[in-house]
């Protein structure tokens, strides 16, 4: 009897690790989404955001539902059309049975069913990718959605159970959370180093400073007086690169000040860390591709 509890503890623990892992890797997928929404912000207007979803089969709504739609295909793909009777993915619409088509042929409804919807390379024109470096550089990899569901019969626990994203657990895994951040002068480690620690720790690497930019890493000894001047006059933190691997979800506040070397203040360290807290608590993108509040960011 012993035995065969112990073996019903040990499948429950499995599952719940399994579980765990899935969750773990739709917040990844999360962030990838939210990476992506933060560089079409800066480099589309609203017209090349309507002329993506155009493009794709799909009807352009408001600004910022275009814009998250965008996001969200270019990471997981376009939506194929129906494969019945070849209409756009726009007439899908999701029932308890699955994805339904309401299209037809010559007045005869299509009710094509497919319990996941294909997708393919979003389609972006010429046009569209000379207006943008991201657009220009994007390349589809297929890549399945991890769907969560709230679910009673679901072995994750209690506090996993919701359809987005906590931004507790997000600043823990990515403590610079998708702020922006660059790098200034000479620096130790290769640059190639130093991108790739910032983007593992949830930053947006960008090659130089300028007002767009929440952080800079960077070593004062190094820096001659232009860009020192340069980095005084837009009032832009800095701190050493020892800070990269320092700097966990728990100590954000004290690591920015130990390693700060410049425009580091109090004031200043509160304002990136409110930055990086609010790009996900105040907009978090549901499974279904919309952007929905955060129950814990105090926002409605």
């Amino acid at each position: 009897m012993k035995r065969k509890q112990d073996h019903q503890a040990s499948k429950a623990a499995k599952r719940m690790a399994s579980h765990a892992d899935e969750h773990s890797k739709y917040e990844e997928q999360m962030m990838m989404v939210w990476k992506t929404r933060n560089i079409l912000r800066e480099e589309c207007d609203k017209e090349t955001l309507r002329l993506i979803k155009s493009q794709n089969g799909e009807t352009p709504t408001s600004e910022q539902t275009n814009l998250n739609d965008c996001a969200e295909r270019i990471v997981f793909g376009a939506f194929k059309p129906c494969p019945n009777c070849n209409k756009s993915s726009k007439y899908f619409k999701e029932t308890s049975n699955g994805f339904v088509c309401t299209g037809g042929i010559a007045n005869i409804p299509c009710e094509y069913v497919t319990e996941k919807r294909e997708r393919c390379a979003c389609k972006i024109s010429e046009e569209l990718k000379a207006k943008s470096p991201f657009l220009n550089s994007y390349s589809y990899t297929p890549l399945d959605r991890i769907q969560l569901n709230k679910d009673e019969s679901c072995f994750i626990p209690e506090k996993l159970k919701h359809r987005c994203i906590h931004r507790e657990s997000i600043v823990k895994q990515k403590p610079l959370g998708n702020i922006r951040v660059a790098t200034i002068g000479k620096l130790e480690e290769n640059m190639s180093n130093i991108r790739k620690k910032i983007e593992n720790l949830g930053g947006i690497f960008h090659e130089q400073i300028s007002k767009y930019v929440d952080l800079c890493v960077g070593r004062l000894d190094k820096l001659n007086k232009k860009l020192k001047e340069e980095i005084d006059n837009l009032g832009l933190p800095t701190v050493s690169e020892e800070c990269l691997s320092a700097i966990t979800g728990d100590n954000f506040d004290e690591t920015i000040t130990k390693y700060g070397v410049s425009n580091c203040t109090a004031e200043k360290v509160a304002k990136i860390k409110n930055t990086r807290k609010g790009f996900y608590s105040t907009n978090i993108i549901s499974p279904s591709g919309l952007a929905i509040t955060d129950p814990h960011s105090g926002n409605s």
